[in-house]
């Protein structure tokens, strides 16, 4: 049974889980989905010192702001496919050894701005951020990485890794901000907006696949090929692709 720290009652938007006056305190090992529709506009999840957690976004925006707070030696794993959204995630590792993944992929047809920011508050702490996002119908992507390493706070790992695609005209931008105040770390950052290369499309239509079922599958592959995700979720994640592309 998860045990999560309440401070009233309310009705239980989350899967077995309680939460109250916006917050969440996970206790014991285990792997939670969130619903976004149900989502407040600011949720704080506090990770308990030792826990290792999963968590997964599901529905269609991401509209609120979600904050992780991670104890000593605690791990979480974020991953989530979202349509459109003006959400941000952010991760404060005040813990030693603490551990935050996240892998959140975005299929966009309306103007979308994502935030992602990671504060190293803690020695040997790590982070690895990835984002894709595809652009459709003319829509506008902005996705804003902030990684923060404090002077204190040595041996930490901040890897940021970003990609925007796109299909038609769009003004989609990647900010992939670093700073770093302790040289005794590994940090790096990758951001890329463009389209699939002329040569992938190429190989895959020579292969007898038309052009809409080539792009149908790199889009696929861009936006869900990393993610551990149980055969019901990447299935329900793929019939609400097929209806965005087909519109």
């Amino acid at each position: 049974m998860n045990k999560i720290l309440v401070d009233n009652k309310k009705d239980n938007p989350f899967q077995s889980c309680w939460v109250s006056n916006n917050k969440m305190v996970i206790q014991e090992d285990q792997h939670v989905t969130l619903e976004l529709s149900l989502l407040p506009s600011f949720l704080e999840i506090i990770v308990s010192k030792g826990i290792t957690c999963e968590i997964t976004f599901s529905g269609v925006q991401l509209n609120s702001h979600v904050s992780f707070l991670l104890e000593e030696s605690s791990s979480v794993k974020l991953q989530g496919f979202i349509m459109n959204g003006q959400g941000s995630v952010t991760a404060s590792l005040v813990g030693k050894y603490s551990l935050f993944s996240s892998r959140l992929s975005f299929l966009c047809d309306q103007n979308s701005k994502i935030g992602v920011s990671i504060y190293h508050k803690n020695s040997e702490s790590k982070s690895y951020s990835y984002l894709h996002g595809i652009s459709l119908r003319h829509s506008d992507i902005h996705f804003s990485v902030n990684g923060y390493v404090e002077k204190e706070s040595s041996q930490c790992v901040c890897v940021q890794d970003s990609k925007i695609i796109y299909f038609e005209d769009s003004k989609s931008q990647i900010d992939p901000n670093l700073y770093i105040e302790n040289y005794d770390v590994e940090a790096s950052h990758a951001a890329y907006v463009g389209s699939f290369s002329k040569q992938e499309l190429f190989y895959l239509m020579s292969r007898g696949l038309t052009y809409q079922d080539s792009c149908s599958l790199l889009i696929y592959s861009f936006l869900m090929a990393k993610m551990d995700l149980e055969k019901v979720i990447r299935e329900q994640w793929m019939a609400k692709m097929d209806l965005m592309l087909k519109e």
